[in-house]
């Protein structure tokens, strides 16, 4: 790995797909690096689709004033999906990310509880409302699938 003196002073990330990337490092130090992925989560389908249940999410900032904690629980809910799992991807003992998955689809299950009271409330779209729900059972049988793999 090769690193350079440079003057940018900040951080940022370049890259292409197949090509090396650059990273550019605060406050002065240039690395190339291999076009490989930097974290383990990022090879998870699991984490791509709880990514994506977590932006679909967020738009339900839109809900009327006396229904924003639900828009509230949900954003902590989805968002505690996502960094479960990454969380669980970065461990090396099974033990421990079967333990932060397990904690992933816990939160799982309460963002799915709030969608359904949301609608029930008749707050939500039921065609969104419904497209978030399969993400979700989606993301639910992939935290099942890596649970049951075992280590290895």
């Amino acid at each position: 790995m090769s690193s350079q003196v440079s003057n940018l002073g900040s951080q940022s990330l370049h890259g292409g797909s197949g090509a090396a990337s650059t990273i550019t490092i605060t406050p002065s130090i240039t690395t190339t690096c291999p076009p490989a992925r930097l974290f383990p989560h990022e090879r998870l389908e699991a984490w791509r689709q709880a990514r994506s249940f977590y932006l679909g999410c967020g738009a339900l900032h839109g809900l009327p004033r006396t229904a924003g904690h639900l828009g509230d629980q949900l954003e902590r809910a989805a968002l505690s999906v996502v960094l479960n799992i990454v969380e669980g991807a970065g461990r090396t003992s099974w033990k421990e990310k079967r333990h932060f998955f397990s904690i992933a689809l816990g939160s799982l299950a309460e963002s799915a509880a709030v969608l359904d009271l949301a609608s029930a409330r008749g707050l939500l779209d039921p065609p969104e409302t419904e497209r978030l729900v399969a993400v979700a059972r989606r993301v639910g049988a992939l935290l099942s699938g890596l649970m049951r793999a075992g280590p290895g």
